[in-house]
């Protein structure tokens, strides 16, 4: 069984894989940093209650764009397995079939995101689209090469960047409103950001595809907000909310190549 724990701004989020298949999903917090036993602590107790064992654990890959939690939670891997788990980095990608562009700058989340597209789409240019703490746009050419990245600031970012920023204005939920234009103050902020949104995503991919000349793009959305502007969904080839999770696991499969 392979784990995969992808730290993020909001959440880590660990993924059991086994037998084909995700089995399992566990988000923590990534606010406050906890202590190496404290991770590990909370880790054996969701495997217990899954009735997952230790021993099972064949694998753990480590990828982080908060660099302050990083050795804490691979420690805690290594506490609880007794063996050290691959962690993301630029020392690690030189031994990727993709060469990564800025590897001492480029979150490990993008490197996941684009090794996953590479192997769903070998062939074509790959838009893969994350909408996490920040919404990321990271184009892959047909030939396997990293052109760009575009960051911007997530959904909820974005919501609860007015809420704190202005005196007057409630945190709403994240839902579409029944109209474009707000009658109140909670859907005037909801179809603003939302619909703003959607706006956004569809003109970046345009100009993306336009300005690169890209006749044939694939677009992959993923990340923990990917479901809630639905709106795009007919924009995608493909959505799942396990895209990074699934790069990780095709960077293990190399890693493992590598050795043999």
């Amino acid at each position: 069984m392979l784990l995969a724990a992808d730290i993020g701004n909001s959440d880590i989020t660990l993924g059991f894989y086994d037998k084909n298949t995700w089995l399992f999903e566990y988000r923590i917090a990534t606010q406050p940093l906890r202590n190496v036993p404290t991770y590990a602590h909370l880790l054996r107790d969701f495997m217990l209650e899954n009735d997952i064992k230790t021993d099972k654990i064949q694998e753990v890959i480590v990828s982080s764009v908060v660099p302050t939690h990083t050795e804490a939670v691979s420690e805690a891997m290594k506490l609880l397995f007794d063996f050290v788990p691959w962690v993301m980095g630029a020392d690690l990608y030189a031994k990727l079939p993709i060469p990564i562009l800025n590897p001492y700058e480029i979150g490990a989340d993008l490197v996941a995101n684009v090794m996953a597209a590479h192997r769903i789409y070998p062939k074509n240019n790959v838009l893969v689209i994350d909408f996490g703490t920040a919404l990321t746009f990271t184009l892959l050419s047909d030939e396997g090469q990293i052109l760009g990245v575009n960051i911007a600031p997530g959904l909820k970012t974005a919501m609860y960047s007015l809420f704190q920023k202005t005196a007057q204005l409630p945190e709403v939920p994240l839902q579409f409103p029944p109209s474009i234009l707000g009658a109140t103050t909670e859907t005037a902020l909801q179809g603003g950001v939302l619909w703003g949104y959607v706006g956004l995503v569809e003109g970046m991919v345009k100009r993306i595809k336009t300005q690169l000349q890209l006749s044939d793009c694939k677009v992959i959305a993923t990340g923990g907000l990917v479901e809630v502007l639905y709106p795009l969904h007919a924009l995608y080839d493909q959505m799942n909310r396990f895209h990074t999770l699934e790069g990780l696991r095709y960077v293990v499969d190399v890693l493992k190549d590598s050795k043999s």
